[in-house]
């Protein structure tokens, strides 16, 4: 017996975010049990065991052959449920449950794709096999039994040759399709935000979509629906505000300092601000202040905010 593996070159997990699953948990079981532990291997003769659970490197992935059916569940490192799937199962096995007429395979949208693919590929090279053998067939039976059987043999044949093709090829486009549209949902949509460290185009990153740089130099106000917050808090899109404010007399705490002429020095000399005191009323005190703006910003960190437009 041989092993296969999980997934081609080596199994790939990722989290909900569509990022590496660095330091995931694979549990493998029975298929059709959570508790019946079943074993894996790091390699394709089934030398070597993996650990259980398999615990995934810094790129989340890792070299998993498998052997029979399995259930599979997957978490990150913290023990959050990632994903699972039951039935799966390896290529050989795949083959043979598609031969008895049973759909054999994965849950799991990648490993399914695979499975089909090794399993066409073998059921191919099957096919090929029974195209020799039924040649050598015709030939012994032409020699055996009369020539309208020979025709209806190669009719036979030709008949389960185009069924269990044509199955092949509608199970994998039918997966295929089902793997393109889980991908499209992983997709940021039009309309939605990506927040990064660095200025490159999130389209050089992920691959798709056209982006473009928005609130630049502006802080993120959450979209209210509270009835005493201003105006501009209630608009998706609208801005507001400054870096530096200059504040109007009208902005200031309403004060003054003033002291009685009648308490001061009646000599008739000048007081702070030029004005006379000898006619007696108020006077007041010298300006203090410079006159600036004052800085507004709060202690920030700034990112590169996108928006997906198409």
């Amino acid at each position: 017996m041989t092993a296969y593996p999980l997934a081609p070159v080596r199994f790939r997990a990722f989290d909900k975010n569509g990022l590496p699953l660095i330091g995931g948990q694979v549990f493998a079981y029975e298929a059709g049990s959570t508790t019946v532990e079943k074993d894996t291997y790091s390699d394709k003769g089934m030398e070597n065991l993996n650990t259980w659970p398999v615990i995934l490197d810094d790129t989340g992935s890792a070299s998993i052959y498998i052997s029979g059916d399995y259930f599979i569940q997957i978490f990150d490192n913290d023990g959050n449920f990632i994903e699972e799937a039951d039935g799966i199962a390896d290529a050989e096995s795949i083959a043979q449950a598609l031969i008895d007429g049973s759909s054999g395979g994965a849950n799991n949208i990648e490993q399914r794709v695979t499975d089909l693919e090794a399993a066409r590929d073998e059921h191919t090279d099957q096919i090929n096999d029974l195209q020799d053998t039924t040649v050598d067939l015709q030939e012994q039976i032409k020699t055996e039994v009369e020539t309208d059987r020979d025709a209806a043999i190669k009719i036979a044949v030709d008949t389960a040759k185009a069924a269990l093709l044509d199955a092949f090829e509608t199970q994998i486009a039918t997966v295929i399709s089902q793997f393109d549209t889980e991908i499209e949902n992983l997709k940021i949509k039009i309309g939605d935000v990506y927040i990064a460290t660095d200025t490159i185009d999130p389209k050089t990153k992920l691959g798709y979509g056209t982006w473009q740089m928005i609130s630049k130099g502006r802080a993120i106000v959450g979209l209210s629906d509270v009835a005493s917050d201003p105006g501009w808090t209630k608009t998706v899109g609208s801005t507001f505000g400054s870096y530096d404010e200059k504040l109007t007399i009208n902005q200031l705490p309403k004060h003054r300092f003033s002291f009685d002429i009648a308490d001061q020095d009646t000599s008739g000399g000048t007081i702070a601000d030029g004005s006379n005191n000898s006619s007696g009323g108020k006077a007041y005190t010298e300006y203090l202040g410079n006159d600036e703006a004052h800085n507004n910003v709060q202690p920030s960190m700034v990112f590169a905010i996108w928006k997906r437009t198409s």
